[in-house]
């Protein structure tokens, strides 16, 4: 047989291209379900403390650290975050940009002429 040696012929064995895809399926999804697993167990306690609106940027303290949002243009935004202390001070050149800033007691919600992004305060999970 052709394939006979490569792991690929279609026998029941051990070394079948069923159990060779199992495998390889089986370790594919082992890091992702820890990657999955580590940003669940990361969101779950940033609750919004408070937040600052200026300029197209919204700098948010958070329980575990803080977090930005500065609009590059109507229909782009940067998110930056970080555990545990500030964010480094980084700025993108671009043209000013004037999003509409709602704050209400359970959500804070930017929109511009294309996006809307609303950040929850109990958890400070973003959603467009």
């Amino acid at each position: 047989m052709l394939f006979k040696g490569s792991g690929l012929a279609a026998s029941s064995g051990r070394g079948s291209l069923s159990a060779l895809n199992r495998d390889q399926r089986e370790r594919r999804a082992l890091p992702f379900a820890i990657a999955l697993a580590t940003l669940l167990v990361g969101s779950l306690h940033a609750a919004v403390l408070s937040r600052d609106w200026s300029g197209g940027t919204l700098t948010l303290k958070l329980d575990d650290g803080s977090a930005q949002i500065e609009w590059l243009s109507p229909v782009a935004f940067r998110y930056a975050r970080s555990f545990g202390g500030v964010l480094p001070s980084t700025h993108i050149s671009h043209e000013a940009v004037a999003p509409t800033f709602e704050d209400t007691t359970s959500v804070l919600r930017m929109k511009s002429k294309y996006l809307t992004v609303e950040i929850d305060r109990a958890d400070a999970r973003v959603r467009v």
